[in-house]
């Protein structure tokens, strides 16, 4: 071809181009603006510049902006060689970007700085293929970035091996097709990031990128970068990246994003980076992350990582996430990371790479997984080939990887989908717990055929398995007992939906899994299709497994737990009870409603080995899952037939354990053991029976079903017999060796009676039998209570009215006294007896008949139908008529059997002589009491029916119950111990009960018999201070016995009865602390009877007495610390007998200021009383509040007698000396006890009230001992004052006097004035009071009384005259009531009352009122004969019961104080 003309272009030795070599650097443009350049000297002199124009241009020094001299075309030189004596190192196009078309020369100088030297130049579509040439510092980032018109870079002649740094050079270059740096030295000097970045991301078929041998061995820089060089590109499959050279010696610490988001076209490409053997750099981070992303599809691109060095790699952080490649060719050539010393980071390192599939070399290989140590695999393999739909890639090869640095495995495997399961038996985790967290969850393995998650071998320690096995697709899971579970907090969906109906997942957990630090189980099997039919979620195996564990490591955790339709071995297996004890303890467990069958079974599974030594099972598995075996080596088992046997004498638990061919067994509890055993009577027509069991229990109910239980038990008979019902025999074991059967409150009810057959071999530590209607405790004398674990006997034996009111208790055999009641004695510290027998209201007491036997007899050859026949007695014998054979029994033959003539027993034949077990004396027996006969039992009678009775004397078949056998040192509260054991019908009480010899040197609390009121109890009963011999004693030591000098309350002791109180005046008291005696003698109604014992009374016990057992001289009955002495001689009815038979110990107690309360000593409902006591010695300074000696009603009065209220209140030597120390705000009510006035006794009461006591009392006595005699002719006594003043004119009043009228025959004077006053004569205003005989001669006075301003000077006097008598003392009182009635009254019997005209009256108000005389109008008349005393006016009218108490005190020497009542106005003491 002839060669073209280029005369016309530019170009070397062409026109507007020098000679060769003249300039170095050239670049052309060409457009309509002159471009705008930076040109600094490389140092000192000129260099030069020629524009396209032909001007020249020489500079120097730096220069910032350099304006073309025109916009001409063409190219522009830089650098003359042979007239500069510098030269331009640093350039950049400033202005005029569009114009600059491509380089034509870099020229032969070194270049320090092309720092965005054609950035955005978009119109540059060349740069010169001549060497590009740096110096050790050269920078040539973003030196063409944005150049998105150049299509093609060859860049394979420059020498970056100076020093470079070309971050951004080539960025946003989006139309590049070719970029060509093979070979290139680049010693990266500095920092130099996103090189490449988007290159040829705007070209179809991306940009060829030729990279091969990239030479980078001189590079110096080792600091952290966003390395970055490829992201974003679009990569031609030819491009090629392979054969890199790193300095081996300089580590690029980060070395990241070279190709994250880039994109290689083509189908089935791979992006070429092999031969990397040199790298030498610490980073692998987001390496591919989003290369040829997922959102592209799967376009079957690789990734040739064949012979990558990874010596130095620390992390591999988002290597590949979200990558679309299929393959990473050479994977398995990765090499050791022998460089690294630490772990490495490998979070979702391969994660969301869904198309990518690992096999063969494609897959990891032992050189790298044996070297790394990750410091986390969180989601590094998550979503592993999930949008393969076949194909699919194998599990990644972890051989011998060392997790053990992990901090977390959180979605390791998460929706991945894989060809084999992953296998971890050679991968060390970490011994501390570390998330597990949906670590395998979605994990799908297909096939799912034989497909097994296998943890059996592997150690690992999961902090929480949070949705970690959830969604899982593969045929079987095993977490094997090395997969320890104890750091585990959450459970939370860990099997959430795994498996399906059609693909199950079989679950395997650790048989010794620990669950202790859980803290829930939400949905944690939920949805979960196992392999069993119907598809639950665990095989029974597995379900009994988790059982087993959760109760044996978090019994406590009261979790939800779904287990939807998994079924749990059946009963009697352990595992069921383990369920309920989790329920129990508050789990809230769902299961199948139908337990799976037991595979093997045993008759019973508690056994009393009094009645046998073998136990044969009653269903056995094949004989291939026979393999039998027993945890106690008392126990024997046949290994292949399971029967167990033991010794006679043997008592124990044993588990029994069968283990099957498949490794899954079931275990069943065996007790041998003598059970607790008692017979209760179920109503015929059935009952739902309470036991208050506690602890844990196997119950056999005595009708064909045994359960096991915890806690509290009910079972519900089924109707069953007639009449009175059914006995049923209830035997309760311990549940297991370790869960024990450890107390019994049995619960009664109205007909309950319950008999305690044996106590057995249960140990209690809580007992008690409330309110049983009747409770026989039948055990024998060698079976006693196990009391070794009891430190209590509070309320063993209560009745409530609730239930029964005549509640008994019986002990045949003297079981009671067999009791160990301290450890001294092998039994348990036994401290309190608290309310033992309370309400038990026939203790001590027998029964009727003691195996009595009662025979019945018929006719012969007669046929007995219904009716009554018999009245046999109350003692043994026979119903009258004569024995006949040939009888025989048709229809309800009844009986009638007198019971202490008070009720009826009915017999019918409706079974075989049962007898009642309880037929008391004094009992009605007509109600649910019933004996029976069977007619055909006996068909044709030929001999006489024997019916034996089986009631039992009450506590021993002597009647007496013997608690002496019992140490009650260590006992402190006798409280209520026989509380209310009379309150019961029938007059049942406590009796012929023996505690004579207890030893109460630890009793503080001794009410003992609180409630026990009436008479007969306690007959015969010694309580007075004895000594024991060693002998006697139940320890084997002597002591004293009831010594209570160390109880502190004797409050409602409430013992007293039939017996004499004699045996009480040794007992000796605390001289240390405080006692209270408050209540102490509540409701006896003996201490009347035997008040003159004085049994309380303080007194000094000489050493000598017989009856001392402490052998020194001691002080009885020592008050000085008591506290309390309220209520103590309280009773409830009658006469205040307490307050009576109390006053001589009352007189001789030192009560000190210890004592704060005898409120309410005494009680009376009927009467009045006078109570003598001497209390004035008694200190009063701890008292408070309300003291009221005597409780009563206001229509009982009561009082001290005069001279004991007098000596209580002494300012001397009474309470009244105290009053400087007592407390303030005690109300005292005396009653209506009364003190002598004006004398120590007042002057006391004065001084207490001074110091804030209020008291309520009769008030003062006055001394009325003389009186005035007057001659009837010139003695008066003037008052000093008129009526009006005293009372007022038409005020009511009232006026009282004592009168002795004196006299023989006739008296001579029609008129004597007692006390009168009038003004004058003729309007009257008269106050005038006073005796008359009628017409001045009458041998006998009447009283009479003038009142007010009547003229004439009526006398109101009475219509029928009462006699006054002479010469004795007359008690007289006239009362106005201030508007029409006075009365008059003589001593305080009725009044006589007269009406006035109810007109408006006035009293004198200028004159005296006169004693003795009238005063009228200044003169005396009508003088009074005889004596006169204690003249009273009151300013109201008094009532009838004030009156009374001033006529009652004639002849008494003493008057009440007038003051007391209201109104007084004139009190003259007369002769006093």
């Amino acid at each position: 071809m002839p060669i073209p003309d280029l005369s016309n272009k530019p170009g070397p030795g062409r026109p507007g181009w020098g000679p060769i070599g003249s300039y170095d650097f050239q670049f052309r443009v060409e457009g309509t603006e002159a471009v705008v350049i930076k040109a600094n000297a490389a140092g000192a002199g000129d260099f030069r510049i020629s524009w396209p124009n032909g001007t020249t241009q020489v500079l120097s020094g730096n220069n910032a902006s350099i304006t073309a001299p025109d916009a001409t075309d063409g190219i522009v030189s830089i650098n003359n060689e042979e007239l500069d004596t510098t030269y331009m190192d640093e350039f950049a196009v400033i202005g005029g970007k569009s114009v600059v078309r491509e380089v034509i020369s870099w020229g032969l100088n070194p270049w320090n700085n092309l720092v965005a030297a054609f950035d955005a130049c978009t119109n540059l579509i060349g740069i010169s293929e001549t060497s590009l040439k740096t110096d050790s510092t050269g920078n040539l980032q973003a030196a063409f970035r944005d150049c998105t018109s150049l299509n093609e870079a060859v860049c394979k002649t420059w020498n970056l091996s100076a020093g470079a740094l070309i971050a951004d050079i080539f960025e946003g270059c989006t139309n590049l097709t070719k970029l060509d740096f093979t070979g290139v030295n680049i010693k990266i000097s500095s920092s130099s990031a996103r090189a490449f970045k988007s290159v040829g991301s705007a070209t179809t078929d991306g940009c060829e990128f030729l990279f091969s041998g990239l030479n980078l061995s001189t590079s110096t820089y080792t600091g952290n970068q966003n390395f970055g060089w490829f992201q974003y590109t679009k990569i031609k499959p030819t491009s090629t990246f392979a054969n890199w050279s790193f300095n081996p010696s300089v580590s690029l610490v980060d070395f990241s994003y070279p190709f994250e988001s880039a994109t290689i076209t083509g189908t089935n490409s791979t992006l070429d980076i092999s031969g990397w053997s040199s790298y030498s750099g610490t980073s692998m981070s987001q390496w591919f992350q989003n290369f040829n992303a997922i959102s592209i599809g799967n376009t079957g691109a690789k990734i040739n990582l064949t012979n990558l060095n990874t010596t130095n790699v620390t992390s591999m952080y988002f290597f590949g996430w979200q990558s679309g490649v299929t393959e990473l060719i050479g994977l398995s050539t990765l090499g050791a990371n022998t460089g690294n010393t630490g772990t490495i980071q490998m979070e979702r390192a391969f994660s969301s790479m869904v198309f990518l599939k690992l096999s063969g070399s494609s897959n990891f290989g032992n050189t790298f997984t044996s070297s790394i140590k990750p410091s986390t695999l969180k989601s590094t393999f998550n979503q592993l080939g999930l949008s393969r739909t076949s194909d699919f890639s194998e599990a990644p090869i972890l051989s011998n990887l060392d997790a053990s640095q992990c901090a977390t495995f959180q979605n390791m495997f998460q929706s991945s989908k894989l060809s084999t399961t992953p296998a971890f038996d050679t991968v060390t985790f970490p011994t501390t717990a570390v998330s597990f967290s949906a670590t395998f969850n979605g994990l799908t393995v297909a096939p799912y055929s034989n497909s097994h998650l296998d943890f059996s071998n592997v150690t690992m320690k999961p902090s929480t398995l949070s949705s970690t096995f959830s969604a899982l697709k593969v045929q079987k899971l095993t977490l094997g007992n090395n997969v320890d579970l104890s750091g585990c907090t959450v459970f939370t969906s860990a099997f959430f939906n795994g498996g399906s109906t059609s693909e199950p997942l079989e679950v395997i957990l650790p048989t010794l899994a620990d669950y202790s630090s859980a803290t829930g189980f939400t949905t944690t099997f939920q949805g979960l299709d196992g392999p069993s039919t119907g598809n639950p979620p665990l095989t029974t195996c597995v379900a009994d497994t988790l059982i087993r564990r959760l109760v044996a490591t978090k019994l406590n955790g009261a979790f939800t737990l779904n287990l939807e339709t998994t079924k749990i071995t059946e009963a009697p297996a352990i595992v069921q009870s383990q369920l309920e004890q989790l329920r129990t303890a508050g789990w809230n467990i769902t299961d199948n409603s139908t337990d799976a069958t037991l595979p093997f079974a045993y008759p019973e599974y508690m056994v009393d080995p009094s009645s046998t030594t073998s136990l044969t099972p009653s269903t056995l598995p094949p004989v291939a899952d026979r393999n039998f075996s027993s945890t106690n080596a008392g126990v024997t088992v046949n290994q292949n037939t399971g029967v167990l046997s033991w010794a006679s004498n043997f008592e124990g638990f044993t588990t029994v354990r069968c283990t099957y061919a498949d490794g899954c067994y079931n275990e069943v509890n065996i007790g041998i053991q003598v059970p607790f055993t008692m017979r209760r009577l179920i109503p015929a027509a059935g009952q739902t029976a309470q036991v208050g069991t506690r602890g844990y229990q196997y119950i056999d109910w005595g009708d064909g079903v045994a359960e096991t239980n915890s806690g509290s038990a009910s079972h519900t008979y089924s109707a069953a017999g007639t009449g009175f019902g059914t006995w049923r025999t209830i035997k309760i074991f311990d549940k297991s060796a370790t869960e024990k059967f450890t107390g019994m409150q049995a619960y009664g009810n109205y007909y309950d009676r319950v008999n305690i057959i044996k106590w057995g071999s249960p140990v209690f530590s809580y007992l008690r039998f409330t309110g049983v209607y009747a409770l026989g405790i039948r055990t024998a004398a060698n079976d006693p209570l196990n009391t070794t674990s009891l430190t209590s006997f509070q309320s063993m034996f209560p009745s409530d009215s609730s239930y029964k009111t005549n509640a008994r208790l019986i002990d045949p055999y003297n079981n009671l006294d067999t009791w160990k009641t301290s450890t001294a004695t092998g039994g348990g510290a036994i401290t309190t007896f608290e309310s033992m027998f309370s309400g038990t209201s026939s203790l001590g007491q027998q029964c009727v008949n003691d195996e009595s036997n009662f025979t019945f007899s018929f006719p012969a050859g007669t046929t007995a139908t219904a009716g009554t026949y018999g009245n046999p007695s109350n003692q043994a014998g026979n119903i009258n008529g004569v024995t006949q054979s040939g009888t025989t029994i048709t229809g309800t033959i009844k009986f009638q059997i007198i019971v202490d003539g008070s009720g009826t027993v009915t017999l019918d034949n409706t079974n075989t002589h049962i007898i009642p077990q309880y037929m008391w004396q004094g009992d009605n027996v007509s109600v649910g009491d019933v004996i029976r006969i069977d007619a055909g039992s006996f068909g044709s009678l030929n001999n006489n029916i024997t019916c034996t009775l089986t009631s039992d004397n009450v506590l021993a078949s002597n009647g007496v119950c013997n608690l002496n056998g019992w140490d009650t040192s260590q006992v402190s509260s006798f409280y209520g111990m026989f509380n209310h054991n009379s309150g019961r019908t029938g007059g049942r009480r406590v009796q012929n009960v023996n505690f004579n010899n207890w030893n109460l040197s630890s009793a503080e609390d001794f009410a003992l018999f609180s409630g026990l009121g009436n008479a007969a109890n306690l007959k015969g009963t010694d309580l007075m201070p004895k000594n024991v011999s060693a002998a006697d004693s139940p320890t084997g030591s002597a002591y004293i016995a009831w010594d209570t000098s160390n109880v502190t309350n004797f409050n409602q002791f409430g013992f007293i009865g039939d017996n004499h109180l004699g045996i009480l005046r040794y007992w000796r008291f605390n001289t240390t602390n405080t006692f209270n005696m408050g209540s102490m003698f509540m409701n006896q109604a003996a201490l009347q009877t035997y008040a003159s014992d004085e049994p309380c009374k303080t007194q000094i016990i000489p050493a000598n007495d017989p009856n001392n057992p402490f052998g020194v001289a001691y002080t009885a009955w020592n008050m000085e610390k008591c506290s309390n002495v309220g209520q103590m001689a309280y009773k409830q009815s009658g006469s205040p007998t307490g307050m009576i038979s109390m006053a001589p110990a009352l007189s001789s107690w030192q009560i000190s200021d210890s004592l704060t309360s005898f409120h309410n000593f005494s009680r009376a409902y009927a009467g009045s009383f006078t109570f003598t006591p001497t209390v004035g010695q008694w200190d009063p300074s701890g008292l408070t509040g309300n003291q009221y000696w005597h409780s009563t009603r206001s229509s009982q009065p009561w009082k001290f007698s005069t001279s004991a209220y007098d000596n209580l209140l002494d300012i001397t030597n009474g309470w009244g000396a105290h009053a400087s120390t007592v407390n303030s705000g005690v109300t005292l009510n005396m009653g209506t006890s009364q003190y002598t006035a004006g004398g120590a006794a007042e002057q006391g009461r004065t001084a207490l009230v001074n110091a804030g006591w209020t008291i309520t009392d009769g008030g003062a006595i006055y001394s009325n001992t003389n009186a005035l005699s007057f001659n009837g002719s010139t003695e008066y006594v003037d008052t000093g004052t008129t009526p009006d003043a005293l009372v007022g004119s038409s005020n009511a009043y009232t006026v009282s006097a004592y009168v002795y009228p004196q006299g023989n025959g006739q008296f001579n004077k029609y008129e004597m004035d007692i006390i009168g006053a009038e003004d004058y004569w003729s309007n009257g205003r008269r106050f005038q009071f006073f005796l008359h005989s009628a017409s001045g001669s009458s041998s006998t006075l009447s009283p009479g009384f003038r009142y007010g301003s009547a003229t004439g000077g009526n006398i109101y006097d009475l219509t029928s005259n009462p006699t006054i008598p002479k010469n004795q003392w007359t008690h007289i009182a006239f009362t106005f009531d201030g508007n029409t009635t006075h009365k008059i009254y003589i001593n305080g019997g009725s009044p006589f009352v007269t009406q006035t005209n109810g007109s408006a009256q006035t009293i004198s108000s200028t004159h005296d009122l006169y004693i003795g005389a009238r005063n009228a109008n200044g003169s005396t008349s009508t003088w009074y004969t005889g004596r006169i005393d204690e003249v009273m006016v009151w300013n109201t009218e008094l009532a009838q019961g004030e009156i009374q108490a001033y006529a009652n005190a004639v002849g008494s020497g003493s008057i009440p104080d007038p003051n007391a009542i209201t109104g007084l106005q004139l009190w003259n003491r007369m002769g006093d």
